[in-house]
């Protein structure tokens, strides 16, 4: 919109492609809202403190004085050479280095760790605006072929890319956490050899597994009956729930350790409760990945699951929130290095603590560093038990003690997507920080003031 107001450009060029992009918002706009999950609760939290902590997480995942040295190069000889749209250009740039710290006040970029997918628009922006700048003003002061500037645009664009952007590292992995890599199709060949029917697991194992094992029956002339547990799998909830009921049950296949993960994963995917049938468990290998056989099935075979509605909890505030949480004997695992936090809630509120469904309620803990300041805001997560009214539950975390040396914890109740217990009058615990020490000879774990006890 700011160079369709501001430039020299083709307007009706300019304003068909504004067009196209509003578009494709309503279509995406419209497929979220029929399959996608409950209205985000976007909500603004505006504080200096997540501004900065926006532009500190861009700031990691570029190479950020290349980006401000390209920019600063770009604006100046464009704004030396009197460059045609130097001014629009030069706006675009600046907005869009504005926009990373106005989104960073959105409650949902907090809560989701400022990561760097939300950010990205902002920096293509950054980028273009600067590109236009510094090949123009290359055009300007060497005239050459149409063909050879061509091959000067391609040349700065790949530069950017790759220097500023770090578009041949591994940081690229940030925008979708860590990159799947299971042996989908070794996972789908079991899957047919199992007659499984159900896979479980995180969104990034499952879908490419369901796809290839559906492909797989198909090339065999077969239906396609493997279903996900997984993300956003709920829409399949009336149809597995048929089958589980006509069977008994769904042969799963889970890519998770345990019986309890498994159970807990397809409950949240199909957003209705399910249990695993007793001793059908066993463990099964796909190129050198274990995954977990068993058998699940709904909770109620009877009546068919609840609407989605009556799934979860509705956004908590104030008024419905009050607890306590304390920590008690924090311990040391020398065997496996690691730093074990239980933890007591008691619920004196007015509603239950679900961690299911639309808005659980998990605990987080932050990690901080040696003035208590919070470095990491989404550093570990677990989750609670159901917690009534009037009911105390425990929890723990069992953490690496190699990524805890130098820095502390501070632990709080979060509600997924929509806010830390603290914005509710909850204050956190606070343990830490924790240094290598020793005791009796053997390399330890102290915080401040002693040695963990032992497991």
């Amino acid at each position: 919109m700011v160079v369709l107001c501001l430039s020299d450009e083709n307007r009706k060029s300019l304003f068909g492609f504004i067009i196209l992009n509003v578009v494709a918002v309503v279509l995406a706009y419209g497929h979220a809202k029929y399959f996608g999950d409950a209205d985000t609760q976007f909500g603004l939290s505006p504080s200096m403190r997540a501004v900065r902590a926006g532009y500190h997480a861009v700031k990691l995942e570029i190479s950020w004085t290349w980006v401000a040295t390209f920019v600063l190069i770009s604006v100046g000889s464009g704004f030396a050479m009197r460059i045609p749209n130097r001014w629009t250009a030069t706006l675009l740039v600046g907005g869009c280095l504005a926009l990373i710290g106005i989104l960073s006040c959105a409650s949902w970029a907090q809560i989701n760790a400022y990561n760097i997918r939300y950010y990205l628009i902002f920096l293509i922006g950054i980028v273009a605006g600067s590109g236009y700048l510094l090949t123009t003003c290359v055009r300007q002061a060497v005239p050459f072929a149409e063909k050879h500037y061509a091959g000067v645009i391609w040349t700065l664009l790949l530069t950017a890319f790759i220097g500023g952007l770090h578009g041949l590292s591994a940081t690229p992995n940030t925008l979708i956490a860590p990159t799947w890599r299971q042996p989908s199709e070794a996972v789908a060949r079991i899957a047919e050899q199992e007659n499984v029917r159900f896979i479980v697991g995180g969104f990034w194992d499952v879908w490419p597994a369901v796809f290839d094992a559906n492909a797989k029956l198909q090339v065999d002339g077969k239906p396609p009956t493997v279903y996900g547990g997984a993300q956003r799998s709920h829409v399949l909830r009336k149809i597995l729930w048929n089958i589980s009921k006509s069977q008994g049950s769904l042969r799963t296949l889970c890519f998770l350790d345990s019986t309890e993960a498994c159970v807990e994963a397809a409950s949240m995917g199909m957003k209705a409760f399910m249990l695993a049938v007793p001793h059908t468990e066993r463990t099964v290998e796909a190129e050198g990945k274990s995954l977990l056989f068993l058998e699940l099935r709904f909770a109620d075979q009877n009546s068919p699951p609840p609407p989605i509605a009556e799934w979860g909890q509705a956004p908590l505030n104030t008024q419905l929130v009050h607890i306590e949480l304390t920590a008690n004997q924090i311990r040391f695992d020398s065997a496996n290095d690691k730093i074990i936090v239980p933890l007591t809630l008691r619920n004196d509120g007015t509603v239950p603590l679900t961690p299911y469904g639309d808005h659980a309620v998990n605990l987080g803990a932050r990690l901080t560093d040696e003035t208590g300041k919070v470095v990491n805001v989404d550093y570990a997560r677990t989750a609670l038990p159901v917690s009534v009214p009037g009911q105390a539950v425990q929890a723990e975390f069992d953490l690496a003690a190699s990524q805890l040396e130098g820095h502390g914890l501070s632990i709080l109740p979060i509600q997924e997507g929509v806010a830390w217990f603290d914005q509710f009058g909850v204050s956190p615990v606070v343990e830490g920080p924790f240094h290598r020490c020793t005791k009796d000879g053997r390399s330890w774990m102290c915080d401040t003031t002693h040695a963990l006890n032992a497991k």
